[in-house]
């Protein structure tokens, strides 16, 4: 990301204020003596950007009262009236936008963030309709409306997950990542990555940097984390199996045999067998139906000896169960239509209510954006279209739409009630279709029963013999009996090919995870975190760290953070009373090494290519050290580096401490807010 250029304009009694400065390519230092308004540029700054929690603060309150109450013009308290911060900002793909940002205003919230596409403060752009952009607010780094989640996307970026110290998983916020990329005075010079805010991040540091130096951990994490995932998918769906076996075998009196609970690989489907317990004890389900063949063929076969002239009963009774079984196919058709139309009706009220969720969302965003002050002045918040002040309809629903329409807050409450009525049509036709398929099934029991009847009957009539009831019994219970069997052995069957499909599945998933780095790092994590502890080696001696031999420190593999006998090395530092600016000096090494590394020839780091810098000379800093951290600054092919940083009338000192530097110099004599000689089309 580059810097290109910053506007602020302060609106006052006595005229707009305010400051405006182009950046350099490389490195630009933005000189001030204190008092003089360098904080209000670097806190302005990072307000623009939506980042102003490094300062310690959300919104307005992160900023001097010389932008947001009053400045002093001489010995006159100047009251502000309105003010409006701009920043022109380019990715790496060369797309440059400016982006608006309000203070203070009677119209327009200080959550809000207007993107103008183009260089409208250093190029020939005229600014177009800005499109605006949430943030602070729930969804601002998810949703296509909130202002982090544009600026993920500007900068190219895919930000991963990450665990949260509460359990669970979050994303890794854009704000802890910039954290490694400015230094804000007050927080910042504390800690290697000192004033990343706090999301509820674990080891947010670790994390970051992690991130910074694009190592494997992010992407073999989510590997594995999908892979098991899919792995307990297969497990439900195995699980789901063998209950609904094991229902089918009860159903039998039957009991599933050697089958295991949870998916196995390889499975042996020979070794599964369903047993139930008979008279003569313990058999498979294959030996039952064999036994109820035999036993059925021994009826019939006992059947025909059985000679008798059909009765009239006998054929009354033959004409009732054809009626009956007529009747039963009937309503077996109409059960099975009616519940496929049920599934056809819920599937599209499930479809409905997607399409009711995207509008919810779209209108619930377009409402949040006006009420913020997204449309200027209130013109076209207040429903006038700016340029021909005619009425705009309160809608997202466009040209289709005739007569009167609802407003956005009216449209989502509609939406909301539609939503709820559907989910309570598909809870009622779930509950009829669950009532249809038990009804179903017992149409399809009892139908059963009269086919085997029927079937008994008509052999009784084609032998021309009376059967006794019982014997009668016995051939229908046994027929019965069979086919039911019968059935069960197909749907084993078919039990059996679903297990082997999951075992197959379970044994893929296995294999690919059994390829994953076993350790948390990857060898080429490994190669990363060396190459980074030798840029910060080499970084902390050209600075002249002296506490320890920097040959002495190394970089955690677990933390990432410079250590010394597996003891970080801010700890040390306390312990022996080092000098504060020494371990400036260790942070400055270390956020620049982070650069060096991802920008390493082999190394596909995540660094957004600039460092913003307020007041590096903490604590008494020597003139050499600093000079030293210019040169390493001017001298970082890519990066772009703004410094704020004050001599104090020092000239002599500024001189050394820059002497053969290259750098682009922002300062100004008095103070930062004074009278605006130009205008920006973006001034309002």
């Amino acid at each position: 990301m580059r810097f290109k250029a910053i506007r602020l304009v302060v609106d006052t009694a006595r005229g707009p204020h305010g400051y405006e400065f182009a950046f350099g390519p490389m490195l630009t230092i933005v000189r001030a003596n204190n008092s003089t308004g360098k904080s209000t540029f670097f806190h302005t700054l990072l307000y623009a950007l939506g980042m102003e929690e490094l300062a310690g603060a959300r919104g307005t309150r992160a900023l001097q009262s010389a932008v947001r109450e009053y400045f002093l013009d001489g010995e006159d308290k100047v009251a502000v009236e309105s003010s409006t911060v701009m920043l022109e900002i380019e990715n790496k793909a060369g797309r440059v936008v400016t982006l608006r940002r309000t203070i203070v205003s009677g119209s327009r919230s200080e959550k809000l963030v207007e993107v103008f596409e183009g260089a409208c403060l250093t190029g020939p752009a005229a600014p177009g309709e800005p499109i605006p952009y949430y943030l602070h607010d729930a969804g601002s780094a998810q949703y296509a409306a909130g202002f982090f989640r544009f600026l993920e996307l500007f900068l190219q970026l895919e930000l991963p997950q990450v665990a949260k110290a509460t359990g669970g998983e979050t994303k890794l916020y854009l704000q802890d990542v910039f954290a490694a990329h400015a230094v804000e005075q007050k927080r910042g010079w504390t800690d290697y990555i000192g004033n990343a805010p706090f999301f509820g991040i674990r080891d947010v540091r670790t994390r970051v940097a992690e991130y910074v130096l694009g190592l494997d951990v992010f992407e073999t994490a989510v590997k594995r984390s999908r892979l098991e995932q899919a792995a307990q998918v297969i497990e439900r769906e195995w699980d789901s199996e063998v209950r609904t076996l094991r229902q089918e075998a009860a159903e039998l009196g039957a009991v599933p045999r050697d089958l295991s609970s949870r998916a196995v690989h390889p499975f042996d489907a020979s070794a599964v067998s369903v047993v139930k317990q008979v008279d003569l004890g313990v058999v498979t389900s294959d030996e039952y139906l064999s036994q109820l063949k035999g036993e059925y063929l021994a009826l019939m076969a006992e059947a025909e000896q059985q000679v008798a002239p059909a009765s009239e009963a006998l054929l009354k009774e033959l004409a009732d169960t054809e009626a009956e079984a007529q009747r039963l196919v009937l309503l077996q058709e109409r059960g099975a239509l009616s519940t496929r139309n049920q599934l056809g009706a819920i599937e599209d009220y499930r479809r409905l209510v997607a399409e009711l969720d995207t509008d919810i969302e779209k209108n619930e965003s377009a409402h949040k954006l006006r009420v913020l002050g997204a449309q200027f002045e209130l013109d076209v918040a207040s429903g006038i279209c700016p340029t021909c002040h005619q009425d705009i309809a309160d809608t997202l629903l466009l040209e289709s739409v005739s007569g009167q329409q609802m407003g956005i807050e009216a449209n989502i409450s509609y939406l909301k009630a539609q939503r709820g009525m559907l989910e309570r049509q598909i809870e009622g036709l779930t509950l009829e279709h669950d009532k249809g398929q038990t009804l179903l099934a017992g149409i399809e029991r009892e139908l059963v029963i009269v086919r085997g009847r029927l079937t008994a009957l008509r052999s009784d009539l084609g032998a021309g013999s009376l059967q006794a009831k019982s014997h009668l019994r016995r051939l229908v219970a046994t027929e019965f009996e069979l086919g039911r069997v019968q059935r069960f052995e197909e749907r084993f069957e078919a039990h059996l090919d679903v297990f082997n499909t999951l075992a197959e599945r379970f044994a893929a998933n296995r294999q690919l995870l059994s390829k994953l780095p076993k350790e948390h790092l990857s060898g080429r994590d490994l190669q990363t975190i060396d190459i980074f502890s030798k840029f910060f080696r080499g970084n902390a001696g050209s600075f002249d760290y002296k506490s320890v031999q920097p040959s002495e420190i190394n970089v955690s593999t677990q933390t990432l953070m410079p250590t010394l006998d597996d003891l970080e090395l801010r700890q040390i530092n306390a312990r022996t009373n080092s000098s504060a600016s020494d371990f400036v000096r260790l942070i400055w090494a270390y956020l620049i090494a982070l650069y060096q590394t991802s920008e390493f020839k082999g190394v596909d780091g995540h660094h957004l290519g600039c460092l913003l810098l307020d007041e590096p000379a903490q604590h008494s800093m020597s003139e050499l050290s600093l000079r030293a951290l210019f040169q390493a600054l001017s001298g970082q092919k890519g990066l772009q580096s703004i410094v704020a940083a004050s001599f104090e009338d020092q000239e002599t000192n500024f001189r050394f401490v820059t002497e053969n530097v290259v750098h682009t110099l922002v300062t100004w004599e008095g103070k930062l807010i004074r009278p605006l000689t130009t205008r920006s089309l973006l001034d309002g």
